[in-house]
């Protein structure tokens, strides 16, 4: 399995993928800011 974090702008509705790894991670799940939400996607390796 592998991980990815995206940042989701709720102000601009834009989202981007910050970065990949084959590693399962954790991150938080707003910014300091308030404004962004972190999402961690979990895929299987084929």
């Amino acid at each position: 399995m592998g991980s990815s974090v995206e940042i989701h702008g709720l102000k601009a509705g834009q989202s981007r993928v910050v970065f990949q790894s084959d590693a399962l991670i954790e991150a938080p799940n707003r910014a300091p800011d308030g404004h962004a939400f972190a999402f961690v996607r979990y895929s299987k390796n084929a």
